[in-house]
Order: structure tokens, then sequence, then C-alpha cells
């Protein structure tokens, strides 16, 4: 019964440590006679979400790792009230295009529906909208579009592939 309560103590404790933002998993272990070993498994962070005025990194789950007053700058920055949970799914399918996704820095869930990417930077950015079912076909069409045109190098502002038989441009 004593070491029970002693392995009941060490997982609580276990647990605690995992309680900690940023802490995917915990181990504790003992050596006696003076020895506590901890082993830290961190969550990677896929993206930063920015959700009234604060920066929140986001897990591969979509979940908010930890609050942090500034954005990760190498991490693509996703807003909008449900973007959180949306991320994960964005992030996969961004992965899919190796020659874009490096370009992408910004994601913007509008009406809960769909993305707009931000490429570049904000101020001079090109935005490319995305429809609301399948954006990957959309991505496919961007992917030809950059291999063919360097469309992403062109002084546009908004490229629109919201409609799937339409491509429209605004400069």
């Amino acid at each position: 019964p004593a070491s029970r309560m002693k392995d009941v103590a060490w997982e609580e404790g276990r647990l605690r440590v995992m309680g900690v933002p940023g802490v995917r998993e915990a181990v504790i272990e003992r050596y006696l006679p003076s020895t506590v070993y901890i082993k830290l498994e961190e969550k990677t962070p896929i993206a930063v979400w920015q959700y009234k005025k604060k920066y929140f990194p986001l897990d591969e789950q979509g979940r908010v790792i930890a609050d942090n007053s500034k954005k990760l700058s190498n991490l693509i920055l996703v807003v909008g009230s449900d973007a959180r949970q949306r991320t994960p799914a964005l992030i996969e399918m961004l992965n899919q295009f190796p020659t874009l996704q490096p370009a992408v820095k910004s994601a913007v869930r509008v009406g809960e529906r769909r993305w707009n990417l931000v490429f570049h930077s904000a101020e001079d950015g090109l935005v490319v909208y995305l429809p609301e079912t399948h954006p990957e076909k959309a991505m496919e069409r961007l992917e030809k579009l950059q291999t063919a045109d360097n469309i992403l190098d062109k002084d546009l502002k908004v490229i629109d592939l919201s409609l799937e038989d339409r491509l429209i441009v605004r400069t």
C-alpha cells in the first residue's frame, strides 16, 4: 500500500508537469538515493493564431500551446474566430504544395467558410482567395500558374480562385 501511494504521487506529479503549456509528454523516474529524472517532450507549434489582438501558438491538433505577446515570425499567422480549429487541415493542405507553402505568410478565415492566403508581407502582400469547397484544387491551379508564369511574382494584389471555372486578378 505504501509503494502504491508513492506511484500515485509520481503519476500526479507527471500529470502536473504535463499541464505546463508547451509540454506534450513527461516521464518522471526516481533513482535512489537522491536523483529524480524528468524527461519532457515539447509540443511543436505549426502556426500562430491571432485572436483579439493576442497571438497563440497552435499545435498539430489546433490546440493553443500558450499565450504569447508577439508573433513567432517563422510560422504562418492564421486569423479568424474559427481559424484555430481549421488550422491543422490548412497546414496539411499547404504541405502538399512545397513550392507554394514557404511563400504563404498568413491565412485569414473568411466567414467561417473559406481561406484567403496572404503571400509576401501583409502591407504589400498578394492575397489569394480560395474556394469554400476543394481548396486543394485551387492550390493545384495556383501551382500550375506559378510554374508556367510565375504569377506570384507579378504586380498583383488579388488572385481570386474561389470560382472553379474562373481566374480573376486585381492589379
